[in-house]
């Protein structure tokens, strides 16, 4: 486990956009079922937030991205012992980090405290430039040559501008998820790497607060 910043058991609250991509067929079915085995057999995936307002008790959080990256053992997804790395935005002061890791590493609680049961290695900690963008139905997010997702939603049976949305999901981010499908998505870094182009996404807005 990588050192983090230390931990203060502070009320927050963020609200923004999402977008994840991960190694699944279309649809993953980590979003309708309680503990599914990933269609690999184990899941890779890249989960990407957009802050749009948000506070770490005084400290604001607005306009700031996030990225976790993580790999599952073989078996149930939520059983734990993930491998994940977490990627933050190189413009957040050194409060706002140590606000972000406690977030997004599950330790300050709320709808994602459940992280801090499921990551067993977290492998790294880094800030870094994020380049993201939202074109119509495509959402593309990278940290130049570690990590590249652009999905776009997918139209239901009728075409045109409706799309497929998971209402209620097993999902710590959002209660609504709506499909995607990634035209580009790989990742290369800390030993790990893979493409999930082709695979299976979800975007969403997310309102998430705590402990």
């Amino acid at each position: 486990m990588r050192e983090l910043e230390p931990f203060k058991d502070l009320r927050w609250k963020i609200s923004g956009e999402y977008m994840e991509s991960c190694n699944c067929d279309l649809a993953c079915p980590c979003a309708y079922q309680p503990n599914p085995v990933p269609s690999r057999g184990f899941c890779a995936a890249a989960l990407m937030w957009h802050i749009v307002e948000g506070n770490y008790g005084s400290v604001g959080l607005q306009e700031l991205d996030v990225a976790l990256v993580l790999r599952t053992p073989k078996g149930p997804f939520r059983a734990g012992g993930w491998i994940a790395a977490l990627y933050m935005d190189e413009r957040a002061s050194g409060a706002q980090r140590e606000g972000l890791q406690a977030i997004f590493t599950g330790r300050a609680g709320g709808r994602l405290g459940r992280l801090a049961e499921l990551i067993g290695t977290l492998v790294g900690v880094s800030s870094v430039p994020f380049e993201r963008r939202v074109t119509g139905k495509t959402m593309v997010f990278r940290i130049r040559d570690t990590l590249h997702v652009s999905i776009e939603t997918v139209p239901d049976s009728r075409g045109g501008e409706e799309i497929i949305t998971i209402q209620s999901p097993y999902h710590s981010t959002a209660d609504a998820v709506v499909l995607a499908k990634a035209a580009i998505s790989w990742y290369r870094d800390h030993g790990l790497s893979w493409d999930n182009s082709g695979k299976n996404g979800y975007v969403s807005t997310f309102s998430l607060e705590g402990p």
